[in-house]
């Protein structure tokens, strides 16, 4: 690389983003979002990706702007202190505030993530938590979720924020 492009590149080192560029057509096919009215429904009735099995994710109701959910950190998902990786986490975020978006747009379209951006408040035990997500903006060109977490004693262990493109769906 020359010396006048390697001195272009800034980073820093005060703000860590983590970007994924991968849609969210794991969750189901296309026979099964046809034979579905909603995703929340097919959540709520066990149907789920692999992912929301691992974390027993789980719909419970809105209130049409607070969409809740549960979930159930296993054992696999500690870390070596003992609590819930930060990783596992962000996923079960990352699942429910999907899941939101792709209800917000009656399944035509999904979130291709551009950004997640997490802020850890606390350590969360294994067990049960509470997820509870907004809809901040659900547009033609972009669309944003926050995603909030919380334990068994009703604190908040962690805030997603979660912006993405939304894209059509693939024709199977």
């Amino acid at each position: 690389m020359p010396a006048s492009s390697a001195s272009s590149l800034m980073f820093s080192p005060l703000k860590i983003t983590i970007i994924f560029t991968q849609g969210y057509n794991y969750f189901m096919n296309t026979e099964e979002l046809e034979n579905e009215t909603d995703i929340l429904e097919k959540l709520k009735n066990g149907s789920a990706g692999p992912s929301m099995k691992f974390f027993n994710l789980k719909y419970k109701n809105n209130d049409n702007e607070v969409f809740r959910f549960s979930a159930l950190f296993p054992e696999q998902s500690a870390n070596p202190m003992g609590y819930v990786q930060g990783g596992m986490i962000s996923a079960v975020l990352d699942d429910a505030t999907s899941v939101v978006m792709i209800s917000g747009y009656k399944g035509e379209k999904a979130p291709l993530t551009t950004d997640l951006h997490v802020l850890f408040h606390r350590p969360m035990p294994l067990g049960e938590a509470r997820i509870e997500v907004k809809i901040i903006k659900l547009g033609n060109r972009s669309a944003t979720a926050e995603g909030r977490i919380y334990s068994t004693d009703n604190k908040l262990v962690a805030t997603l924020l979660h912006s993405a493109q939304p894209v059509d769906r693939q024709p199977q």
